[in-house]
């Protein structure tokens, strides 16, 4: 690893010895965790991949991701949502996620998949028509979150949140990469420029998932933990890439988003020591951000696909 010399003279930034031991102590002590190093000059920049939720094994950020934000200057995460309150959230949600006036959900969805639905609603104490007025890709998210918590995860011990609140109390920057509003356009979107999908793939997608698959946000967790690749890799290939709803899935929500944060991430890191922190399905696939940045990226978990 060579110093940045370019980097510290555009940000008159003093790098001492201590942070120097810091960054070369990390890429040699991670062995989980899906973390990457930038090489050459930018080899004070990281990626890690990140969950969203967590359960107990994650009531607090591990001791090696604390070095890493210790050792740069900014944090770049998707969304940080506790810079918008909670009636801003919901505003934002009946701005985007309500169908039209003259219509309910009864009316875009088939009748099989409203039975399916009833039936996993059920199970909870619930019915659809407690949801007959949002989109269909609102109740495909509040279904998710039903399922999360009744394994006991929690958004609260999502890897993501604990990097923010731990960058804020160490004085770090704290930089978004979309909006809240821009995360809820993302679901009207995808329908609105895939006229060959539509709202019942997504919940039956999404019951597939939550049932089928129900072991996954726990293999994921497991993954997470081992620095696996390999797991996340066939998770991306399970759920990104068999159907036509899958494809058009991918494409609005990893390939054209990453993207987008390439635009952002590349002159960040060219003048900042920068902790980019994601799903870590964004690291994976054709258009992963390890392999679409300007730099190159050195993997320091335990497990990489060759």
């Amino acid at each position: 690893m060579f110093l940045n010399w370019r980097k510290m003279t555009s940000r008159a930034k003093v790098v001492t010895c201590t942070t120097l031991l810091s960054v070369c102590c990390i890429s040699v002590s991670i062995q989980a965790a899906p973390i990457w190093q930038g090489k050459g000059q930018y080899a004070d920049d990281f990626l890690v991949g990140t969950i969203h939720v967590g359960d107990e094994r994650l009531n607090e950020l591990p001791v090696a991701l604390k070095r890493v934000v210790d050792s740069v200057s900014t944090l770049v995460v998707e969304v940080d949502l506790s810079n918008i309150s909670m009636a801003e959230q919901n505003q934002a949600v009946m701005q985007y996620a309500l169908l039209p006036q003259h219509q309910t959900i009864h009316d875009v969805l088939s009748q099989d998949v409203q039975k399916q639905i009833n039936v996993f609603l059920n199970a909870y104490g619930i019915s659809l028509n407690h949801y007959q007025r949002f989109k269909p890709w609102m109740l495909a998210i509040v279904m998710v979150q039903l399922a999360y918590q009744e394994l006991g995860l929690n958004p609260a011990l999502g890897v993501d949140q604990q990097l923010i609140n731990y960058a804020k109390s160490q004085q770090k920057q704290v930089v978004e990469l979309e909006t809240f509003d821009m995360q809820l356009r993302l679901f009207n979107d995808l329908f609105e420029q895939n006229a060959q999908i539509n709202y019942d793939d997504m919940l039956k997608d999404t019951l597939h998932e939550l049932t089928s698959m129900s072991e996954m946000p726990n293999t994921m967790l497991a993954a997470w933990f081992n620095g696996d690749l390999e797991a996340f890799e066939e998770i991306y290939q399970q759920t990104l890439t068999q159907s036509t709803f899958d494809k058009a899935l991918e494409k609005a929500l990893i390939m054209d988003r990453n993207l987008a944060w390439k635009e952002k991430l590349n002159p960040l890191m060219k003048t900042q020591s920068v902790l980019v922190a994601t799903g870590t399905m964004h690291y994976i696939g054709p258009y992963g951000l390890p392999k679409i940045l300007d730099a190159s990226f050195d993997y320091l978990g335990s497990k990489q696909r060759n």
